[in-house]
């Protein structure tokens, strides 16, 4: 065998590697962007709520934790955010009781209301007051 076919055969066998792990690399980078498509922290907004005289919208989302957010805000601007601490993998629901008053229906935390005092949303629940 002359030193040509050698050095030939060398160079076919070095470029065969190359180009397969060029393809094994490629490989691994789409399944890298596809898993992190698939398991990214889903953000889910559910339908706006308006009060019954129409002076607040409310929103409300998941954060990364799966814990409900209630954003809400007013004809003027101002929003506030709350956090539930109720867990959005539960049964819950969430309206309007009147002008002022959310109401949350969480089958892990219970009942929870915020009414609209001063200027901010103050946490409720049953006969007890506290800031949420």
């Amino acid at each position: 065998m002359s030193i040509t076919t050698t050095v030939r055969r060398l160079f076919i066998a070095i470029a065969s590697a190359t180009i397969l792990f060029c393809v094994l690399v490629m490989l691994a980078f789409i399944v890298f962007v596809a898993s992190s498509y698939i398991l990214r922290p889903k953000v889910i907004e559910h339908p706006t709520r308006i009060s019954p005289n129409k002076t607040f919208k409310m929103n409300s989302r998941y954060n990364s934790n799966s814990i409900i957010i209630i954003d809400v805000s007013d004809n003027a601007g101002r929003t506030w955010t709350i956090d539930t601490r109720a867990s959005g993998r539960m049964r819950w629901s969430l309206s309007w009781l009147n002008d002022t008053t959310i109401a949350l229906e969480s089958s892990d935390i219970g009942p929870r209301r915020w009414v609209y005092k001063n200027g901010e949303f103050i946490q409720t629940i049953g006969d007890k007051t506290s800031m949420p």
